[in-house]
């Protein structure tokens, strides 16, 4: 019976770091058209989420009851970071994201986006409770325009062409995202 309880205990801890390093996945189903696959961005060589690539314009309401439209950044670098409340990786690497904003806010463009089916107000909470003053955008069906969010927390750096420069596929920390966007604001 022992052996038994200490076999549970090691896979019970297995599962729990294996969680913990792979981030968070994200429950939410997104939307990703299907009536012509000919005409998603996806399909295009210059445009899509992969580094290299413009990201495709997408549009997120914001705590501060305004929109967010990725086209409306045009010629600025671009930090977009997605993430839930729900998210431990994602809770942990915000702190680092509001002193990102402190230091870069007036030299490069931000916006947080839940994508973990929070709505406006549980986000507007959230920033409150925790003095975060960076931008939050919300998704309530957990998309980013036509693009599925599996994993979260992610981050894009976009340059001023509007391509992705840096993609950060886990939690990440302040020394790395700067050192990524000093790169940008150096060029």
């Amino acid at each position: 019976m022992r052996y038994l309880k200490n076999v549970i205990s090691v896979i019970a801890i297995i599962i729990t770091l294996l969680f913990i390093m792979s981030g968070c996945k994200s429950t939410v189903q997104t939307k990703v058209s299907t009536a012509d696959s000919s005409a998603s961005p996806l399909s295009s060589p210059n445009q899509g989420y992969e580094k290299g690539n413009v990201m495709p314009d997408f549009s997120v309401s914001t705590i501060d009851k305004n929109t967010f439209e990725l086209s409306g950044h045009a010629g600025k670098i671009v930090f977009i970071n997605l993430f839930a409340t729900w998210c431990g990786p994602c809770m942990n690497e915000m702190p680092d994201i509001q002193k990102l904003y402190q230091t870069y806010g007036d030299k490069i463009d931000f916006i947080t986006i839940d994508v973990g089916g929070d709505d406006i107000q549980a986000d507007t909470a959230f920033a409150k409770k925790n003095n975060y003053t960076f931008p939050v955008g919300n998704s309530p069906d957990g998309s980013l325009g036509n693009y599925m969010v599996q994993s979260i927390p992610q981050t894009f750096i976009l340059d001023s062409d509007g391509k992705i420069a840096y993609y950060f596929g886990a939690a990440s920390n302040y020394e790395a995202f700067s050192s990524a966007i000093e790169e940008l604001l150096n060029k």
